[in-house]
């Protein structure tokens, strides 16, 4: 089955409700599914194709959901990606996945092309733009081969293309997406999702959450990481939920769209939830229509959940979850520990082994293993890793954890080489190479500490070489933008 069909047949039942709102746009159901189904016809028209791998540089907003529905719909592969990425970083996923079509904002494909336009050489470009002309900074002809459009250009193609209607058939083991993520390796790895593994992840995430048709939830952390798309999009929108689109993290922001949308559920990570509490002020906020928040991507402190109990009256619930798994595990509002991670999903079977992979005894640290209908296929083009993490159909998750009695999952650190910076993983072994290929640095030492606010904060001492001058923390920093998300450079770098 394709997920898209889901949809679909959701859009048929509500048709007149509110899918999505953005700003002072109300979209309905019947009009969501009018522009997937559009886009769809103008995909095809373009060259997209089954199978067709097509990357989204999108920040949160009303188009990722239409393309991302609208490749799901003809069978092509989506590849979300953040938009925030540096080139250096692009130019890595890109030689992994090699995209036909990128699919981005104005912005970043001036961005791009000023700094390695090579990357969109010989690719289809759809701008996220009312129209498009050929950019400025396009002055060696690097599009001269590439086919660029916008996506208002793109959606009246759509319109026009003869809407026959085509039969795609989805088996279980067709690659929906392949989402990108980090094991320590000090490369990223391309996990690649089916559309069962998606329909089992948002079905079983709804049974859980007990999410309905009369909630509204707040999209605030970016679409691209896996905690959102399935928690903020994927499940309201199947259940013909209202969607509100934020595509800013800023405490004021996100209580103006709590109270002016009503909005029932709350996703987020730790670190923005600290934001909120640490700005909440009872008199000036109305949090009323809040029914309760979940908390994912890293760790939340009990300390941490009960002051958001205590001073915004909204009770928080801890999940676990993987870009290569999705959500797995979740406290219910009614047997909520907040020291734990949840009770397992329906479905998924957890074990917790030590380093020879025997069961530990209850209460014992060990390493996570997850068994799911929602486990990936593997890393797209990496079988070597693959082999290493799949084996049996477990899924070792690198992470240390801990059962208990009543079968809750305790977590007890990172086993990988990773840490969680305000929810998103920073692979260690990268930051460390991009510091050393800095000509000036011959050696880096890496500290990690825990953070109250960002989950980790890292320090970098770095050694530079015999008669080379020292580089100056300005001067290395302005090297690392170049090279790593912003999120991934050392809070603290000492020379």
């Amino acid at each position: 089955m394709n997920v898209s069909s889901l949809l679909r047949r959701t859009a048929g039942r509500y048709a007149s409700n509110i899918a999505i709102v953005k700003d002072e746009d109300k979209i309905s159901y019947e009009r969501v599914w009018q522009r997937i189904e559009s886009l769809s016809h103008a995909f095809r028209s373009v060259g997209i194709r089954k199978n067709t791998r097509v990357a989204i540089l999108l920040p949160n907003c009303k188009e990722f959901i239409y393309s991302f529905f609208a490749l799901l719909n003809i069978n092509a592969i989506a590849v979300p990606l953040k938009p925030g990425m540096t080139c250096w970083e692009l130019a890595g996923v890109f030689k992994n996945c090699t995209p036909k079509v990128v699919i981005l904002t104005p912005h970043l494909l001036n961005k791009i092309l000023s700094d390695r336009p090579s990357l969109l050489g010989s690719r289809i470009i759809i701008v996220k733009e009312e129209k498009v002309e050929i950019p400025i900074l396009d002055k060696n002809g690097y599009l001269e081969n590439s086919a660029i459009y916008s996506f208002n250009n793109v959606r009246e193609m759509g319109k026009k293309e003869n809407p026959v209607k085509r039969k795609t058939h989805t088996y279980s083991k067709h690659v929906a997406s392949i989402n990108y993520t980090y094991r320590g390796y000090g490369y990223p790895l391309g996990a690649m999702l089916t559309h069962a593994n998606y329909i089992y992840g948002a079905f079983s995430y709804i049974r859980h959450r007990k999410t309905s048709r009369t909630q509204t939830h707040l999209l605030v952390l970016p679409c691209t990481h896996i905690f959102p798309l399935i928690g903020c999009i994927l499940a309201p929108l199947l259940v013909g939920a209202k969607v509100v689109i934020l595509d800013n993290y800023s405490p004021k922001r996100i209580f103006h769209a709590i109270s002016s949308n009503r909005v029932n559920i709350l996703v987020l990570v730790p670190t923005l939830f600290c934001a909120l509490v640490r700005n909440y002020r009872a008199s000036k906020h109305d949090i009323s229509s809040l029914e309760y928040g979940i908390s994912g991507g890293s760790f939340m402190s009990p300390e941490l959940n009960k002051l958001i109990r205590q001073k915004m009256n909204i009770p928080i619930v801890q999940g676990y979850g993987l870009t290569e798994c999705q959500a797995v595990t979740g406290n219910y509002r009614a047997r909520n520990k907040p020291e734990t991670l949840g009770l397992p999903f329906h479905g998924v079977q957890i074990r917790v082994v030590d380093e020879r992979g025997r069961d530990c005894e209850v209460g014992n640290v060990g390493e996570i293993l997850i068994k799911t209908p929602q486990n990936m296929l593997g890393y797209y083009r990496n079988q070597v890793d693959t082999t290493k993490v799949l084996k049996n159909g477990w899924l070792r998750t690198g992470d240390y954890g801990r059962l208990d009695q009543d079968g809750y999952l305790y977590f007890e650190g990172l086993k990988k080489g990773i840490v969680k910076v305000g929810g998103n993983a920073v692979d260690i072994a990268e930051v460390r190479s991009r510091i050393l290929s800095v000509k000036q640095i011959e050696g880096a030492e890496l500290d990690i500490q825990e953070d109250d606010v960002l989950g980790h904060k890292i320090t970098a001492r770095v050694t530079a070489v015999e008669d080379s001058g020292d580089p100056t923390v300005k001067d290395l920093r302005r090297v690392l933008r170049k090279e790593i998300s912003l999120y991934k450079i050392p809070a603290e770098l000492i020379t």
